[in-house]
C-alpha cells in the first residue's frame, strides 16, 4: 500500500487554513489593527537597525541600546509568529511565542533606564544554567567583547554577584511591586503550561473558539501598546 504523504499534509494544512479564513471573518478589525501595527514595527525596526549596522563604532558606544533593539527585533518576530498561529487555532504555539515577549519586556524596560547594568545582565545570560562552567565561560573569548565594552574584569566577586543578581527574578523585583509580581506569576504559570512539553497540554487541545481567539488577539494588541 502506497501512502500519499503529500496529500496527508494538504489535508492537515486545509484544516488550519480553514481556521484562518474563519478568523478573518470573525475578527477582521483585530486583523487590520495587528497588521498595521506589525507593519509599523517592522519599518521602525529596520530604521533603528540601520543606525547600528551602518556604524559599528556607534553600535559599540551604544551597546546597551543596541541590545534592547535586539530584543525588540526578536519580539517583533515572536508576535508575528503568534499572529499567524493564533488565527489557525494553534493556541499552545501562540502562547509559546507570546511567552518570550512577556519575559523580555521587563528586561528591556530595566536596561533602558539602567544601561550600566546591561553588561552584567548579558554575562548572567551566558552562565545561566551552566553553574559548573561559569568560571570557564567568564574567562572565555565568548564574553570578551562584553567585558571590554563595560570595563568588567573577571574575579570571584564578580562570579558571586552574577550568581545572586541580574536574572529575570532580580530584574522583576527592581521594577514591580510584590502585588504586581504575584499577578505576573499567575499569568506566567499559564504561559509555562502551554510552552512545556507536558502531557497535560493534550487536554488543552480544543475546538475552534471565536471568543478565545478574540481574547488572545486583544492580548497581542495590548502587548504592542
Amino acid at each position: 500500500m502506497i501512502i500519499d504523504y503529500h496529500k496527508e499534509f494538504c489535508n492537515l494544512h486545509e484544516i488550519y487554513n480553514n481556521n484562518d479564513l474563519k478568523s478573518i471573518e470573525n475578527h477582521l478589525p483585530h486583523y487590520e489593527i495587528i497588521k498595521e501595527t506589525l507593519g509599523f514595527q517592522s519599518w521602525l525596526n529596520a530604521k533603528v537597525g540601520n543606525m547600528y549596522n551602518k556604524n559599528l563604532e556607534y553600535a559599540k558606544q551604544h551597546f546597551s541600546e543596541a541590545s534592547v533593539h535586539g530584543l525588540f527585533t526578536l519580539n517583533l518576530l515572536s508576535l508575528y509568529s503568534a499572529f499567524l498561529t493564533l488565527s489557525r487555532n494553534l493556541i499552545n504555539q501562540t502562547v509559546t511565542n507570546i511567552r518570550t515577549v512577556y519575559e523580555s519586556l521587563p528586561k528591556m524596560y530595566y536596561v533602558s533606564f539602567h544601561p550600566e547594568d546591561c553588561g552584567k545582565i548579558l554575562l548572567r545570560e551566558h552562565i545561566e544554567g551552566k553553574k559548573g562552567r561559569s568560571r570557564e565561560i567568564l574567562r572565555s573569548s565568548k564574553v570578551k567583547k562584553i567585558c571590554e565594552i563595560y570595563g568588567i574584569e573577571y574575579s570571584e566577586e564578580l562570579l558571586n554577584e552574577l550568581n545572586k543578581k541580574f536574572d529575570y527574578s532580580w530584574i522583576r523585583r527592581r521594577i514591580y511591586s510584590e502585588g504586581q509580581i504575584e499577578q505576573q506569576r499567575k499569568t506566567y504559570g499559564l504561559f509555562s503550561t502551554s510552552s512545556h512539553g507536558s502531557m497535560i497540554r493534550v487536554k488543552q487541545m480544543r475546538d475552534y473558539s471565536k471568543e478565545e481567539i478574540g481574547d488572545l488577539f486583544e492580548l497581542i494588541e495590548l502587548i504592542f501598546l
